[in-house]
């Protein structure tokens, strides 16, 4: 028997005994027929029931050493080692690789594309879920294997795989890692609300994981993992088979396996967005959640402003939160192009945070190396920054203008006090050419309707800064003049004539 862990770690194990799960096979060849189609009728397929089907094109560089009868003993051998690891849960065939597709698998799979129109999709992907490309080339001593999956059901390319294998007698086995390597288990999402998703396997009643008992724990590569993440998608679908489907891939979202009960996996939601999944599914809208498996150790984020123009972001750090010392690690700064490029030092997964200054701008839930490059729209803060500046400059100005007024209504008053009236009123009237409360307000309603955002959050808060403002200015800045001007008009009018003594026995000034 061979047996496998996990993709990354490949491993044989021989003298082992085949364990079959017998309800499970029974249930699965009753599903043939429970899935069969009526005359006329798309068939139904139940899904904790119906394994993977596997189509798997494996193409040979034309080179001596990879001569006739080459390709045979590869496919015959993933056919084998699939059945080993996993008798249940998929069904692997490797079929001959069509004329035109050949090149195209050898020369670049991550420039590969599929059909555009949705029936040559379907015919290339057949009556199969998934198509698994596999590319043998000669490399140095060696040979260069490098696989990619694309996923009928999602209509996701993943990342490309490769390795590298020494031995021609061992290109079997380093096929089928490839097989393996590409292979990206899928799940239905049964329940979701903000922060949590529930979501079931596909054939999860045929898929057994791994048992305490083991001597050796058995992962078939078909079974979600409690370290899997998962990006969500929703699939939006026609009436008729061939129309294409609407798909939209949930970005900056992750499902991280929280707990299992039965053949339910209980998710925790990270995104950027509030409630990514929305409330259910239904018959046009189906909810699906595909395993990632990083092909690299780095991913490029490429930062934007999130409005129409797409300005690059430079000088955005990006920082990861340490959640036992709770305490950000700054990974990086954007560039002139607003890129950074951040790795696995601190796990695949990980939870990123964008700030501009003290600022956090987003928060970006990321598997790193499960993308090379991803775009992400991010909240530019240069309109706030700007209301900032010019609420900063209109507070000064606010400042100076109570200062002079406060400054003015003291000097006024000690005037009026020494009955100096004369120059009480020559203060009052310099008073008055000072910029009034309305005038200022006008000041404010111009600059903030010179200054409005895209982004609708970003434009409440510059909105509420201006709110602040104006809430001082009502508190501080009074008609103070006209009070001022009662009191000098009282002042005289109770004033001795000029050269009449005053009370005290002193001239009036």
């Amino acid at each position: 028997m061979v047996a496998m862990t996990s993709s990354s770690n490949f491993q044989l194990v021989t003298h082992q005994p085949v364990r079959v799960v017998y309800l499970a096979f029974a249930v699965a060849t009753l599903g043939l027929f429970w899935t069969f189609p009526a005359m006329g009728q798309e068939k139904e397929e139940v899904w904790e029931y119906s394994p993977y089907r596997v189509k798997v094109w494996v193409a040979l560089e034309l080179t001596p050493e990879l001569g006739t009868g080459t390709l045979a003993r590869i496919n015959k051998e993933i056919v084998w080692l699939s059945e080993q690891v996993d008798l249940s849960g998929w069904r692997v065939t490797p079929e001959a690789v069509p004329v035109a597709w050949q090149s195209r698998i050898l020369q670049d799979l991550d420039a590969l594309t599929l059909p555009e129109k949705a029936e040559d999709r379907l015919k290339e992907l057949g009556d199969a879920d998934k198509l698994i490309f596999v590319g043998v080339k000669k490399d140095g001593q060696g040979y260069r294997v490098t696989s990619r999956e694309y996923d009928g059901t999602t209509e996701i390319l993943g990342p490309v795989f490769s390795q590298k294998c020494w031995f021609i007698h061992r290109l079997g086995r380093q096929a089928y890692r490839a097989v393996e390597s590409a292979f990206s288990p899928i799940a239905r999402v049964e329940e979701a609300n903000v922060g949590r998703a529930t979501v079931k396997m596909r054939a999860s009643g045929l898929i057994q994981g791994p048992q305490p008992d083991d001597a050796v724990p058995v992962t078939p590569p078909t079974y979600i993992q409690n370290s899997d993440v998962m990006v969500p998608l929703i699939k939006h679908v026609g009436r008729l088979k061939l129309d294409r489907a609407n798909i939209r891939v949930l970005d900056w979202t992750c499902l991280s396996i929280e707990g299992r009960e039965g053949d339910l996996i209980q998710c925790k939601v990270s995104s950027m967005f509030r409630s990514p999944l929305g409330s259910r599914t239904s018959r046009r809208q189906q909810r699906y959640a595909i395993v990632t498996k990083p092909a690299t150790a780095t991913t490029t984020i490429v930062m934007h402003s999130n409005d129409k123009e797409k300005e690059p972001l430079s000088g955005y750090n990006v920082y990861y939160v340490d959640q036992e010392k709770n305490e950000p690690i700054l990974l990086g700064k954007s560039d002139w192009r607003g890129e950074v490029t951040v790795d696995q030092k601190y796990g695949q997964f990980q939870t990123l945070y964008v700030k501009n200054g003290e600022r956090v701008l987003s928060r970006m839930p990321l598997v790193v190396g499960y993308y090379d490059r991803v775009d992400a729209p991010v909240l530019s803060d240069e309109i706030r920054l700007r209301a900032e500046g010019i609420i900063q400059g209109l507070e000064s100005q606010f400042l100076d203008l109570v200062a002079r007024r406060e400054v003015f209504s003291a000097r006024i008053r000690y005037r009026i006090g020494a009955g100096e009236f004369d120059g009480a009123e020559e203060l009052l009237n310099e008073l008055r050419d000072l910029p009034t409360r309305e005038q200022f307000e006008d000041i404010i309603n111009q600059q903030e309707r010179l200054l409005q955002s895209d982004d609708t959050r970003e434009q409440a808060r510059i909105n509420g800064m201006f709110t602040q403002l104006r809430t001082l200015l009502l508190k501080h800045v009074s008609d103070i003049s006209g009070e001022l001007d009662s009191e000098l008009r009282k002042a005289r009018e109770g004033a001795p004539a000029e050269g009449t003594a005053a009370g005290d026995g002193t001239a009036a000034a």
